[in-house]
């Protein structure tokens, strides 16, 4: 009876052990988020780099596919206090002209161009505060999209 005890409060330690990461949090493989590199609610003014990608197919169909950025071409984005958004030249969205962005709530924000291209449709990207050291931006297509996740990188 003592055993059947003692293994009954192993499996219940067990079963109370939590997890460390999800499987479907997005890896960090650029860098983690330094602890001093931490933003107010609603405040994405600085710096960020890319950490991962994946696409996506609406409605969402499984699971999200998170892909590691490629640190050895480290996307960097910023946000500047005058609405002002810039980014390094190994930004793939680049060619969209991206400039400016706008908060639309506390925990949202659009990134959008004062002077889109022609030649084809055009759409802003949406972007979501996780954290206070962590961004994703949604490039959404008509049934098909890209996930960014970023980390603050100041």
């Amino acid at each position: 009876m003592k055993k059947l005890r003692i293994y009954f409060y192993f499996l219940l330690l067990l079963a109370s052990c939590k997890k460390s990461n999800n499987t479907n949090d997005p890896p960090h493989p650029c860098s983690v988020a330094n602890s001093a590199c931490s933003h107010k609610p609603g405040d994405i003014i600085g710096s960020w780099l890319l950490q991962s990608y994946g696409g996506y197919m609406a409605p969402n169909v499984g699971k999200q596919t998170w892909i590691p950025a490629d640190c050895s071409k480290p996307v960097v984005i910023e946000f500047k206090d005058d609405s002002i958004f810039s980014y390094n030249s190994n930004f793939s969205l680049s060619g969209e002209n991206f400039d400016r962005f706008k908060m639309t709530d506390q925990q949202h924000f659009e990134i959008y161009s004062s002077n889109p291209p022609s030649g084809g449709p055009y759409h802003p990207l949406f972007g979501t505060i996780v954290s206070s050291s962590q961004i994703e931006i949604t490039d959404m297509g008509v049934d098909t999209g890209t996930e960014y996740n970023y980390d603050c990188n100041q």
